[in-house]
């Protein structure tokens, strides 16, 4: 059986921005049109830590807008609002 995660150190270009429990993170303190990587190392409860895991983002520039529909339907059904992403413009 696999220890479970206790909490987890999260990095951004290589300093530590964060300590979570839960496996989620937002950052609000970005920039637009910047690159930043991001680094997660999950510990567990005798704190051993496993590899990191990194990934790289570059968010939009300002003013761009977002081509996904994401919202509510006059007939009540909603799309969009929970991740999958449908995209509703390209036909």
């Amino acid at each position: 059986m696999a220890p479970e995660v206790a909490f987890y150190f999260v990095f951004r270009n290589g300093v530590n921005i964060a300590n979570v429990s839960e496996p989620n993170f937002t950052d609000s303190t970005v920039a637009s049109g910047t690159t930043y990587t991001y680094g997660f190392y999950a510990f567990d409860y005798h704190y051993n830590v496993g590899p990191i895991t990194n990934i790289t983002v570059t968010t939009p520039p300002a003013g761009s807008v977002d081509p996904r529909q994401v919202g509510v339907r006059p007939t009540g059904t909603y799309w969009g609002a929970a991740g999958e992403q449908i995209d509703l413009r390209s036909r």
